[in-house]
């Protein structure tokens, strides 16, 4: 915004303050300038303790919900970490002795850039932190998307510091849609298990990958890309230091799902290949130079499903039986669960499940979480603990597996897709 607008709407913001002053103008017309949430209905409650019509900026308090606003007009945008040479924002604190929220928005604009809810319990946090579809030239973006992070509030060198614990993301558009975990995220404190996993949804297809999954005390290192189905630019969604190029199969016109592995178990290597095609699932196993090969036979026709992943994971673990394995097992099983989610058939739901709360307001959230707050910080504790203990959770039980697997095993073999 150039210096002449922004002076049109200091001597708008100066001329509604003195007709209010004079009782001759609403609190809504003032509060309107800088986006702060007033209910008409009760307009008593509020009060402006601080106005600054210069800069400008206003303090504002609600003694109906004792919530406390604070605006200012900016150049800054602290929760972007971005800076302009001219005040292009509003930056608006709205805070309870509950939670606090922050929200950005363009001077003019009524819909945020992005806000973010805080909640604290002791030494720990909750942020629920939303980003808007805008068209402004500064961030282009035409996806919403909600991040959820559990931290811990440490002290390091006499300063107090944030530690990301544990990190949630979901973000979508149009057709598409994209989730992330991770662990960590910077480095306060020793690390255990680390991981960071990533799924989209294309058209109608679920890739899911696995950027690095670390096991401290075992010196375990995995990586993986799964296809349900393939179609368009595939290196645009494979993890660091993985490479479509080393993969001839993927290339094939007869392959119609890939699922690729590759890591080090203490000094091994290990690369596992597996591939769809109308005929055969070929799999190709490569751990020490030592190369071993497998082909299962199809359950149904197209793409990769759930019960064909199924069998895959039966007969890895018959054939092939080590810690890699194991790992690739249960990476396979969230495949699964992936695709069935997409399909509509979802696990049970995780409250703090960004793809859940993506459509709700920040308000409702905070209400919501600071309702069921010690329940909240412990569901987002035991999932922390989860994914930092890897080895302890990642075991998939195998006569329970091939409970799960006798329909479909018994279906394949009253299929006429039966191989001789």
């Amino acid at each position: 915004m150039n210096v002449f607008e922004l002076r049109i709407i200091k001597r708008e913001i100066k001329a509604t303050y003195d007709r209010y002053i004079e009782k001759k103008d609403s609190l809504e017309n003032i509060t309107r300038f800088f986006n702060i949430p007033i209910d008409t209905t009760r307009t008593k409650d509020y009060h402006i303790t601080k106005i600054d019509l210069d800069l400008p900026s206003i303090t504002l308090h609600d003694n109906g919900t004792q919530t406390t606003y604070d605006a200012i007009y900016t150049h800054t945008a602290e929760l972007l970490n971005y800076s302009h040479y001219e005040p292009n924002f509003i930056s608006l604190v709205s805070q309870t002795s509950d939670y606090k929220i922050e929200s950005l928005y363009y001077i003019g604009e009524v819909n945020p850039i992005i806000e973010k809810l805080t909640i604290n319990q002791e030494e720990y946090s909750l942020e629920f932190e939303k980003e808007f579809p805008n068209q402004n030239s500064f961030f282009l973006n035409d996806t919403v998307q909600l991040t959820i992070r559990y931290l811990q509030q440490i002290e390091l060198d006499n300063k107090n510091v944030s530690q990301q614990l544990l990190t949630k993301i979901y973000s979508e558009s149009f057709n598409n849609s994209f989730e992330q975990i991770y662990t960590y995220g910077n480095d306060y404190i020793p690390k255990n298990d680390s991981q960071d996993k990533y799924s989209y949804i294309v058209g109608n297809n679920v890739i899911y990958g696995i950027s690095e999954l670390k096991q401290k005390d075992t010196h375990t290192i995995l990586r993986g890309i799964c296809f349900e189905g393939l179609n368009g630019s595939l290196i645009d969604y494979f993890p660091y230091k993985m490479y479509p190029e080393n993969y001839q199969d993927l290339h094939d016109d007869s392959t119609l799902s890939a699922m690729l592995f590759s890591g080090t178990t203490e000094n091994t290597r290990h690369i596992l290949e597996i591939y769809k095609n109308n005929e055969n699932i070929n799999i190709k196993y490569s751990k020490a130079d030592i190369i071993k090969k497998l082909t299962l036979p199809t359950l149904n026709e197209g793409k990769i499903s759930s019960k064909e992943i199924k069998l895959i994971i039966s007969e890895l673990k018959t054939n092939y039986k080590d810690e890699f394995i194991n790992l690739v097992s249960y990476e396979l099983t969230s495949f699964i669960r992936k695709i069935n989610a997409k399909n509509g058939l979802s696990d049970k739901d995780d409250e703090l499940n960004p793809k859940l709360l993506i459509n709700i307001p920040l308000t409702e959230i905070a209400n919501f979480v600071c309702d069921n707050k010690e329940k909240m910080f412990m569901l987002m504790s035991e999932q922390f603990e989860n994914a930092s203990h890897i080895s302890s959770t990642n075991e998939i039980p195998l006569p329970h597996l091939q409970d799960s697997l006798k329909k479909c095993i018994t279906d394949y073999e009253n299929s006429p897709q039966k191989k001789i």
